[in-house]
């Protein structure tokens, strides 16, 4: 995807100078921009080698830049102008601002010689500090941004799970007191039970006593009675007897009433005992929920704690950031005078000199601004088909000739149409003064051809 953007990119750039397209330029640009600061974010996130992130973006930033410096013929104010409208169709404010930085760094790069912007400026040089300045901050601020959204994130879940927990627990506590409550209501049936048991029992011994004064009365009536009221005192006695012997069942059957007492006591015991135990655990569960109140308060205490952590992290980043930007400045200047010492050994001797049909083109007169540039050749030697003849002297430097325009950018992938022609001796071995020529005299497919390039050897 990112490499489809670039090719796109480069195919508006390409088509500068009849349609500047700054709309679909911004757009582009913008996208490309973004695949910068996924690599720095990767990067700072650990997830990429700092080194790697830097070299990919290189490779891109050099592409892109070349374009619109070459798209501007390496013009500055071209590239300024052009810069303003691209930046201008951004509608969102951040993507606005990385496009205006990334023009700011290109103007402050770039010098009023349009040869020197083409084929000499230090576009490697300018893509680091680019990145390391404006990408870097970018992607640092989106980092921070993905943080606080996994802390916030992180913190709802945490606070979530604390809630059900509560939850928990109060089902539990409300389960705790409704057995409480049916164990109060067992008790309150079981006193009742009690309660009858002991009437009952009263009756009894009630009913037992007077048996006993029966009893004792039968006894003296038998003792009093002579012999000719004997039958009748025994059956008097028998009656007694017979009531005493009713008595007596109604007895054991306050005896069992006795027991059932007894036995509704013990139940009376057992209730009491898992109310004790039910209370009890009503009052455990209390203790958790005060307990798990305590942890929350620690979990708390822990999330500032995290929270002052990652600020201090966070300081750490910029004070690095802080760090590396003077080194960054630092080897900008070292690259600086490199190129300049690169110019300087690039200067030709004065046996290196090309001319097309008789004119000097370079040397002689004609200074060097021709080197290293693609040249179109004039409409009357397109037009003649026995020209151009080129003769170059100097073992030094050698004219590429092409049979088609632009030196053969943007042509089709075919040997005919993308012939060229090298014409220079390139041999320091032979005489410094030593010369070559060609033309359609010996070639003549040459007569047609439409640009040409020097370059050294």
């Amino acid at each position: 995807m990112a490499r489809a953007v670039l090719l796109a990119f480069v195919g508006v750039c390409a088509a500068f100078s009849a349609d500047m397209q700054p709309s679909v330029v911004s757009h582009l640009l913008s996208e490309v921009e973004h695949n910068w600061e996924k690599s720095a974010l990767s990067a700072l996130m650990g997830q990429k080698d700092a080194a790697a992130a830097l070299k990919d973006v290189q490779g891109s930033c050099q592409k892109v830049t070349k374009s619109i410096i070459n798209g501007a013929q390496g013009e500055k104010d071209h590239v300024i102008e052009y810069m303003k409208e691209v930046c201008a169709e951004d509608s969102d404010a951040q993507e606005k601002k990385m496009c205006e930085a990334y023009a700011a760094q290109i103007e402050s790069f770039m010098t009023y010689d349009s040869f020197h912007n083409r084929e000499e400026l230090d576009l490697a040089a300018f893509c680091e500090t680019f990145y390391k300045g404006a990408v870097t901050d970018r992607a640092s601020e989106k980092m921070k941004a993905l943080k606080a959204v996994e802390a916030e994130e992180l913190k709802q879940k945490e606070q979530k799970a604390k809630e059900e927990e509560l939850k928990q627990h109060q089902a539990k506590a409300a389960a705790s007191h409704n057995d409480v409550v049916n164990a109060e209501k067992e008790v309150g049936e079981a006193q009742t039970a009690i309660k009858s048991a002991d009437a009952k029992l009263a009756d009894i011994q009630k009913t037992e006593q007077e048996v006993k004064t029966i009893e004792e009365h039968a006894q003296k009536e038998l003792q009093a009675a002579d012999e000719h009221e004997a039958a009748a005192a025994e059956a008097s006695a028998k009656e007694a007897a017979d009531v005493a012997a009713a008595k007596k069942a109604k007895a054991e059957a306050a005896r069992k009433a006795a027991e059932a007492k007894k036995e509704a006591k013990a139940a009376e015991e057992k209730i009491a005992a898992e109310k004790i135990a039910a209370e009890k655990k009503v009052e455990e569960e209390k203790k958790a929920e005060a307990k798990a109140e305590e942890a929350k308060a620690e979990e708390a205490k822990a999330e500032e704690k995290k929270a002052e952590e990652k600020k201090a992290e966070e300081k750490k980043v910029e004070k690095k950031e802080a760090e590396v930007k003077p080194v960054a400045e630092k080897t900008e200047k070292k690259q600086g005078l490199l190129a300049k010492r690169v110019q300087l050994k690039n200067k030709l001797d004065i046996n290196q000199k090309a001319y097309i049909e008789g004119a000097s083109v370079l040397g002689d007169g004609a200074g060097q601004g021709n080197l290293n540039v693609c040249m179109e050749l004039a409409d009357h030697f397109v037009k003649n088909p026995m020209a151009p003849e080129v003769k170059v002297c100097g073992t030094g430097i050698k004219m590429t000739v092409f049979l088609l325009g632009r030196c053969g950018k943007g042509s089709v992938n075919s040997a005919n149409l993308a012939h060229t022609w090298d014409i220079g001796a390139c041999d320091s071995g032979l005489a410094p003064s030593t010369c070559r020529e060609y033309g359609p005299s010996k070639d003549k497919r040459m007569g047609v051809s439409q640009s040409y390039k020097i370059t050294q050897c």
